[in-house]
């Protein structure tokens, strides 16, 4: 089981990254290490309320009447140092599964290709908070 490095909110992919790190007196040509980091996707739920999709789509319409809609949910993304085993995987996706589920206009209008914006945090940030 690998240890969760991060999550944030914003396809299970593995995304490998080659770091030097040259201890002090060590030659730049030596080998460098390599560091595989795993990513692993969490789809959430919905991340407006109704009531908050019908105060934002008409500001929105007066931007481009070709806005006719607007759906939004929340994907966390998770970094582990290792391979994460199913038990690491099930649990996370249980803490983070809450709120409303997804409405089936948000899948119909992605699964049609429906424009996507991801709207997430700078690299680094650990909490919404931590700006």
């Amino acid at each position: 089981m690998g240890a969760l490095l991060g999550c944030a909110c914003a396809l299970p992919m593995v995304i490998r990254i080659k770091l030097q790190v040259l201890p002090p007196g060590a030659h730049p040509i030596s080998r460098p290490p390599t560091v595989t980091l795993h990513l692993r996707f969490f789809d959430g739920g919905n991340a407006f309320s109704d009531f908050k999709v019908q105060q934002l789509l008409p500001r929105l319409a007066e931007v481009s009447d070709k806005i006719i809609g607007l759906t939004a949910r929340f994907v966390h993304l998770a970094s582990f140092d290792a391979e994460p085993d199913d038990r690491t995987l099930e649990r996370l996706a249980q803490l983070l599964t809450y709120g409303d589920p997804c409405s089936n206009e948000h899948l119909e209008a992605q699964a049609a290709g429906a424009t996507a914006l991801l709207v997430m945090p700078r690299l680094g940030t650990v909490s919404p908070w931590a700006s």
